[in-house]
């Protein structure tokens, strides 16, 4: 019996090493994680976790590192990006400028154009009225009217320069749209040089921002990468905490084989005899109407992770007593993988070794150790470690000497408690 617990509680280390390592949780709190059965064992995974940690820590500061690093580059590149983005919109800023300038020359353009042709207008006018002047004797009597000739002289003299200075009025017109021309000439070859030098800094931006999102790209899997590193430091943390809580409670552990009537070896009494009792009558744990059967589906579990036990509702306080005779194996405070304050007791049902478990206890009455006896008080109803509200959870284990710390292992021993009481 003492090589086939070796065998079974070394399967369960390899089994929970695995776990612990993952940091399993239940329904959204980290399972206490048992990796080992004897402090020996204990202190070697102990010691590895720890070893792992310092390569886990090392490589935390290793992606910390690269992703400051990778940072700076962004930072580096992202200014370098609103550099060019500034010169950009400086570039848009003075074509916009030019194009208004041009707007403007159109416009004063359009208005010496309109100067121009009224003034050719009048000058047609007045033509055309000396013309039909001289044809009607009208311009001739004009001249010949005059009272002298130095005044017929004065009168042809106006006439000229009335003419002259009309077309010196156009040809000034002219002169200053010519001008005006020339400077949108001189404007549009700027804007075209200008829109130039913006495609070529676009050009340089597109260039940057694609540098810019493989950097971000890089510091996103470094973020990532930090966030694993982190996580997995956690978990070791997790892991290693839950193997000092073994440590802990293999100090007063006791798996009794019920062949030899005694305890095993490296194990230690304290309260009372580790040699099971053939179990006598069952008694019912605690008062109270069941609230979850066994192999229940029902909120909070699942078809993949039916209810191990049986819940037993009941107020705080109410008294708990061990199902029949034998061994408490632990009696232990915490949250236990979720199973609060919590009982084991080792049975001898006429040979057959079973366990019984008592979960989310308010108060313990028993140590590790202790030889019980059928309806004993054991502790009290509580609402402790993974609980919905004050209740018992008992499940009860056949043909095995001692509590698996993992589901799987367990759920291949558990039997109905409700056939036992």
């Amino acid at each position: 019996m003492k090589n086939t617990f070796k065998k079974q509680t070394a399967k369960i280390a390899t089994l929970i090493t695995i776990t612990a390592l993952a940091a399993p949780f239940f329904l959204g709190k980290p399972m206490t994680t048992y990796a080992c059965d004897t402090v020996e064992a204990c202190q070697t995974q102990l010691e590895q976790l720890q070893a792992d940690n310092a390569q886990a820590q090392k490589e935390l500061e290793s992606s910390q590192s690269s992703f400051a690093t990778t940072e700076e580059r962004v930072n580096s590149a992202q200014a370098l990006a609103n550099s060019i983005q500034a010169e950009i919109d400086a570039y848009q800023a003075t074509i916009d400028s030019l194009n208004k300038q041009m707007q403007e020359l159109e416009t004063k353009i359009t208005e010496l154009q309109a100067s121009i042709d009224e003034k050719e207008a009048l000058l047609r006018e007045r033509l055309v009225d000396m013309q039909l002047r001289v044809k009607t004797n009208q311009f001739l009597d004009f001249l010949v009217n005059s009272e002298s000739l130095s005044d017929m002289l004065s009168r042809a003299h106006s006439i000229q320069q009335l003419t002259a200075y009309d077309n010196s009025l156009i040809q000034e017109i002219e002169a200053e749209k010519a001008e005006i021309e020339a400077h949108k000439v001189t404007i549009a070859e700027t804007k075209t040089e200008v829109e130039a030098l913006k495609a070529e800094a676009q050009t340089r931006q597109e260039e940057q921002n694609s540098v810019l999102a493989t950097l971000k790209a890089e510091r996103q899997a470094l973020a990532k990468e930090v966030l694993g590193a982190q996580g997995l430091i956690d978990s070791i943390g997790l892991s290693e905490a839950d193997i000092q809580a073994q440590l802990d409670i293999l100090a007063s552990y006791v798996a009794p084989t019920p062949e030899s009537g005694g305890s095993t070896e490296g194990s230690t009494d304290s309260g009372g005899s580790s040699e099971v009792p053939q179990a006598g009558g069952f008694y019912r744990p605690t008062s109270g109407v069941v609230t979850l059967p066994y192999m229940s589906t029902e909120y909070p579990y699942s078809s993949s992770r039916p209810h191990l036990g049986v819940d037993i509702g009941a107020a705080e306080g109410t008294p708990v007593v061990s199902v029949t005779d034998g061994v408490v194996i632990q009696a232990s405070y915490g949250d236990n993988g979720g199973y609060g304050n919590m009982v084991v007791i080792s049975h001898n049902v006429n040979g057959t070794p079973m366990v019984s478990i008592y979960g989310h206890l308010s108060s313990i009455s028993v140590s590790a150790g202790q030889t019980v006896s059928g309806g004993q008080n054991i502790g009290a109803v509580g609402n402790t470690g993974n609980s919905f509200g004050a209740h018992l959870h008992i499940e009860m284990l056949s043909g095995i000497n001692y509590m698996p710390a993992g589901r799987e292992e367990r759920q291949q021993y558990t039997v109905n408690p409700a056939n036992y009481f």
